[in-house]
């Protein structure tokens, strides 16, 4: 089975990893704003020789995080997931892990697939304010 693993819960910078059967082929840390997720995610893809058809399923980090990284994130997981009908893997970080260290650590076969969107997890309430008048 061939798995996409995302995670980003910083505001610039998202971990991309290919996890064929348990065994981690590639992971990837980019700088990068959430803007330029889904440009670094087709890097990731054709650096590896893959395309979306290759995806038997996503794993993604919901959280918690930034608001904006875990929301981006997650998103693309659910669109992804949505457009290719990929069952989906969602793990939590909140000890901060890497993207590794989690892969690592957790069996393919005893994680929960899932079909439903999945909902980001943010590390605290959303403090949203009106812009300031110059």
């Amino acid at each position: 089975m061939e798995i996409l693993a995302i995670m980003a819960q910083d505001i610039k910078f998202i971990s991309l990893a290919w996890w064929r059967e348990g065994e981690i082929i590639d992971n990837q840390d980019f700088s990068v704003e959430p803007d330029d997720h889904l440009s670094v995610l087709q890097d990731f893809l054709d650096k590896n020789k893959k395309n979306l058809k290759d995806i038997d399923g996503i794993l993604v980090i919901t959280g918690p995080g930034s608001f904006t990284a875990s929301r981006v994130s997650v998103t693309l997981v659910n669109i992804l997931a949505w457009a290719k009908d990929l069952s989906i893997i969602t793990l939590e970080n909140p000890n901060k892990k890497t993207l590794l260290e989690l892969l690592s650590e957790n069996n393919l076969k005893t994680l929960n697939w899932q079909k439903t969107p999945v909902l980001p997890v943010y590390n605290r309430s959303p403090n949203i304010t009106i812009k300031k008048k110059k």
